[in-house]
């Protein structure tokens, strides 16, 4: 019996592919840095994860295992134009090419699922923020140093804040708002 690769499926596929009480973990990297955010595992609302240790080699499945991750999501910096955006899809795709490589040779744990992320305007989260805050909530307080730090080097947590952005906005679109919507 082969062995389960890692699969690929859009954005608004994802959800179909995860196991209940899972979480969604989002991956952000630019200028070197990575930085995550964490989805609850309702899908209502993703939340900076800020680690206080290295990163293994083996992060992804380490931290898959340490959360309960049912799929990643690989997210853009938000607001990136021109050089920035090209550099930005180049290391997101040097990221992947190391976890999750077609002949199976990755990183990432037989089975994973995975997406990536459209691009976000940093005013498109300000603006959700301010309809819904209460998925903001916890992406608020990183929203300044995200935009701080919009082009070049990013630090890790400007890179989990624009994690979190691209999967809050995520569930936004996929759900409808859809914290509000079931308990409001």
């Amino acid at each position: 019996m082969a062995s389960a690769r890692a699969v690929l499926v859009p954005p608004d596929k994802l959800l179909a592919h995860i196991r209940p009480h899972r979480r969604i973990l989002a991956a952000c990297v630019r200028g070197g840095s990575i930085g995550f955010a964490l989805s609850d595992p309702y899908f209502s609302h993703a939340t900076p994860l800020l680690l206080r240790r290295p990163l293994a080699a083996n992060w992804w499945a380490s931290l898959v295992r340490e959360h309960s991750v049912g799929a990643v999501a690989f997210a853009l910096p938000a607001s990136l134009a021109g050089a920035d955006a090209e550099a930005a899809l180049a290391e997101r795709a040097e990221l992947l090419r190391g976890l999750v490589q077609p002949e199976g040779n990755g990183t990432a744990p037989p089975g994973s699922v995975y997406t990536l992320l459209p691009e976000k305007r940093l005013s498109d989260a300000r603006a959700l923020a301010r309809e819904q805050p209460e998925l903001w909530e916890d992406v608020a307080p990183f929203l300044h140093s995200a935009q701080a730090a919009e082009t070049g080097a990013l630090s890790s947590a400007a890179c989990a804040a624009h994690a979190a952005i691209g999967l809050n906005h995520f569930f936004w679109v996929e759900c409808e708002g859809w914290a509000r919507n079931t308990f409001g």
